[in-house]
């Protein structure tokens, strides 16, 4: 559904983080699922962001603004209606 909306919102940048796993790994999940196409793929293999953000549990998605500034975080399976919600709220 990210992916999509990233295709979709072409004024959003998305950046995708993977968390506690290697790029070995990352990447061998990316190459089996052709159908999968993801820009702004990036590494937290030392679960930084969840530290930084005090997140709970992924998925987790954060929202920032035009600035770079963090303004929300959604913890939880995210519907394509809440993240046209949350994006026409910023």
């Amino acid at each position: 559904m990210l992916a999509d909306a990233a295709r979709t919102y072409t004024d959003v940048h998305f950046v995708f983080a993977d968390q506690a796993e290697g790029r070995a790994t990352v990447q061998r999940y990316l190459d089996e699922r052709e159908d999968l196409v993801l820009e702004g793929v990036v590494l937290d293999a030392s679960t930084h962001l969840a530290n930084e953000f005090n997140t709970v549990g992924l998925p987790t998605t954060l929202f920032f603004d035009s600035d770079g500034n963090h303004v929300f975080t959604h913890s939880g399976e995210l519907s394509s209606v809440l993240l046209a919600n949350y994006l026409s709220d910023m």
